[in-house]
């Protein structure tokens, strides 16, 4: 297996354009047979979730717009979550969660970017939330397409789906005055036939980010 480029700072055009030129090459059937991904073939797209909201793919343009236009959730994709949703329909295959949940660094490669996950995603994470517990259990709990489940092993914690064919846990246990707030996020195993350590770490940022924005839409603690 060749090692994968790990550069989170490279454009997104060329991506784009490389993922957009194979994604039209491929038969509509054989992307959603590949990866459980719903198409209709009256509308030509395809209709991929992520975190809670639908968006449409079309089928061979690679247009990618909300399902529902009306859904606050739905936020305009950019250009990190375009190449995800591309990747995955170009290169990624389903198989049914097992529930059996894997570290970031027991993925292939992920030993060696673990502790730039580290610095990238968990520590961004736990600047954003890691005092602020409530916004994200609120998050969790009133975001229903999220179809968020509780987990007991920690503070707060939640299993979800944040895309397809990419089942996730995100564990939090609070801080206090003798240790720091501590976060983990874990992966069903299955994540590998569909997605690369450095896909894992794109949607990292894609979390945090959407996480971000669904906080300034809650409502007001009374």
């Amino acid at each position: 297996m060749a090692k994968p480029v790990y550069n989170p700072g490279q454009m997104t055009e060329k991506p784009i354009e490389h993922y957009t030129r194979i994604f039209t090459s491929l038969e509509p059937a054989g992307i959603s047979s590949r990866t459980a991904v719903p198409y209709d073939a009256e509308r030509g797209e395809f209709t991929l979730t992520l975190m809670g909201a639908e968006y449409a793919v079309s089928w061979p343009d690679a247009t990618i717009e909300p399902k529902d236009s009306s859904d606050p959730l739905a936020f305009p994709i950019n250009p990190y979550e375009r190449i995800l949703m591309l990747r995955y329909l170009d290169e990624g295959k389903y198989i049914e969660p097992i529930d059996k949940y894997i570290a970031y660094n027991e993925l292939p490669w992920g030993d060696v970017y673990g502790s730039n996950f580290q610095g990238r995603v968990i520590s961004r994470f736990l600047r954003e939330f890691g005092r602020d517990t409530d916004a994200f259990k609120r998050i969790m709990e009133t975001v229903p397409s999220l179809a968020a489940v509780p987990e007991p092993k920690c503070d707060v914690g939640y299993c979800f789906r944040f895309m397809n064919g990419l089942m996730m846990k995100v564990l939090m246990w609070e801080g206090d005055d003798e240790f720091p707030p501590a976060a983990q996020m874990l992966y069903d195993e299955t994540i590998v036939f569909g997605y690369t350590a450095e896909d894992v770490a794109v949607a990292g940022d894609i979390l945090i980010a959407r996480m971000k924005r669904f906080r300034e839409l809650l409502p007001p603690v009374v």
